[in-house]
């Protein structure tokens, strides 16, 4: 367990240390210092206990009152909250019922218990703070009120963050808010919401770099190709700072999650050595963390990149790509982990499909591939996923285009049919470019596909009909032009049939 920073003047140092040690072995989990104050989680000067958020990612975002009185209680009850011994801080704070709301809050959160909506009104009336008592009432709408609606949550923080002064603490509500906005996927108003505390000088260091590497993580989810290079190199010089920092001070885990999203810029600018550098770094300390689902969840990204790099002309990364999502499958098992296990085995569809191998063995490759997107179609169902549905469907229909030639059966008739799956999801007013894509997929599969006439007709207008739809669409010059040529091929039959 990780100790506790407690400074004092020197004054206070012996009294201090006679109220830690009232406490059986609690100095053990104490550094009391006299020299540093900014490193230090409790501070007590002139008779007061002042705190600051806790930004380390094993500790509660929940906070105190900036100013606590200074006595044995108040201390140990902080002390005991911190090291997460709640029913202790409960006791000493048992005099102090304003603060007991944010012992039972620090509790639920640590132990993810759910917290009713009405009973949020009575952490919210906590202490004589108004912003620590607004932060604590949106964190727990946040994380333990399973029931509160979106827009409840997102007023309670934005009401939070209007409350005080620029700060540590207001930034510690803004990185929540940031969060809640990146799980529903609002990334663009995260980034809004950090952008004034991102190179602000008057947060502390450690306020600072949390602050910056989560502004990166909105950015990145922002990203869409063709990459902005001045963009990409601007979140590699900034994840890069926040790496050596938290390499500097021992937060090994931090440090693997700057990794991880290091080796996602480094994949995308096409840098895949650099980038296998990053993530199996992230793996290794994930590892030595002991922190199985954060390792498997990079053992997945490693995965993906890897197939990536052997879609740029080395084949030979394609088994470790299948290995990293062999080993992640592990521990995403389909009852524990049903959404990831069916997101994994969608990849080993792909991979099994394209994997390289002697001809006797691609039918092997091609039976289990089919397997693996069977897999991720029982959980991606086309009423409740359909986008993800969509997106299935067209890679099996790739997948299809590659498989060697069976005997009884056309496989580019079976892909034709995995594109019309894909295309009955991927609606032209809701996911053009997607559509686009499928189209021209399905046109590419039709030109392969054995007729036993001469010229079919059917087949020709539907060809017809699909790429002139996508020159239609609100989509890339490049999608349109492709579009283009397919028209000129197929002008060119009916031209010859006439």
């Amino acid at each position: 367990m990780e100790r506790i920073g407690l400074y004092t003047t020197p004054g206070n140092k012996e009294a201090i240390h006679q109220i830690i040690t009232q406490e059986y072995r609690l100095e053990e989990l104490v550094h009391l210092q006299t020299t540093e104050a900014s490193t230090a989680n409790i501070v007590v000067e002139d008779q007061h206990i002042f705190t600051a958020p806790q930004w380390h990612p094993d500790k509660l975002p929940v906070l105190f009152p900036p100013q606590l009185p200074f006595n044995n209680k108040t201390l140990l009850g902080l002390i005991f909250f911190q090291l997460g011994n709640f029913e202790k801080s409960a006791f000493y704070f048992s005099g102090y019922p304003q603060w007991l709301p944010i012992v039972e809050l620090g509790y639920a959160l640590q132990n993810g218990m759910a917290i009713p909506e009405e009973d949020v009104l009575h952490i919210a009336g906590a202490g004589n703070d108004a912003h620590t008592a607004l932060h604590n009432a949106a964190l727990a709408l946040h994380y333990v009120s399973p029931d509160a609606p979106f827009d409840t949550i997102r007023k309670a923080y934005e009401k939070a963050i209007q409350s005080t002064v620029l700060s540590d603490r207001l930034a510690c509500t803004a990185k929540q808010y940031a969060t809640f906005l990146n799980d529903n996927l609002l990334f663009s108003q995260a980034s809004q919401v950090l952008a004034p505390f991102v190179g602000n000088t008057a947060l502390s260091p450690e306020a600072a770099i949390a602050m910056k590497y989560l502004a990166c993580h909105s950015e990145m989810k922002q990203l869409t190709s063709p990459y902005d290079d001045a963009l990409l190199t601007a979140l590699k010089n900034d994840l890069w700072e926040c790496l050596q920092y938290y390499e500097a001070h021992h937060r090994q885990v931090d440090a693997a999650f700057v990794l991880t999203d290091a080796s996602y810029i480094a994949t995308i600018s096409n840098s895949y050595s650099e980038a296998l550098g990053y993530i199996q770094r992230a793996i290794n300390i994930f590892n030595q963390e002991e922190l199985p689902v954060l390792m498997a969840q990079a053992q997945f990204q490693q995965a993906k990149l890897l197939y990536t790099w052997g879609q740029h002309g080395h084949p030979q990364f394609y088994r470790q790509a299948m290995k990293a999502c062999q080993d992640a499958l592990k521990v995403f098992t389909r009852d524990e982990a049903p959404s990831i296990f069916a997101d994994i085995h969608h990849q080993l569809g792909v991979i099994y499909s394209e994997i390289p191998d002697e001809l006797k063995k691609k039918s092997v490759w091609a039976a289990v591939s089919v397997s693996s997107f069977n897999e991720a179609l029982q959980y991606y169902t086309k009423k409740d996923f359909p986008y993800e549905y969509g997106m299935i469907c067209n890679n099996q229909g790739n997948a299809y285009t590659k498989y060697p030639a069976a005997i009884r059966t056309d496989n580019f008739d079976k892909a034709l049919a995995w594109y019309r799956e894909a295309l009955d999801v991927r609606h032209a007013g809701i996911h053009p470019s997607e559509r686009a894509i499928t189209l021209l997929n399905y046109l590419e599969a039709a030109w392969h596909l054995n007729s036993e006439k001469d010229f079919d007709e059917d087949l020709f207008n539907d060809m017809l009909q699909k790429a002139q739809e996508v020159k239609g669409l609100p989509v890339s010059e490049e999608l349109k032009s492709t579009a283009a040529v397919h028209l000129s091929q197929l002008n060119l039959i009916m031209n010859y049939e006439l």
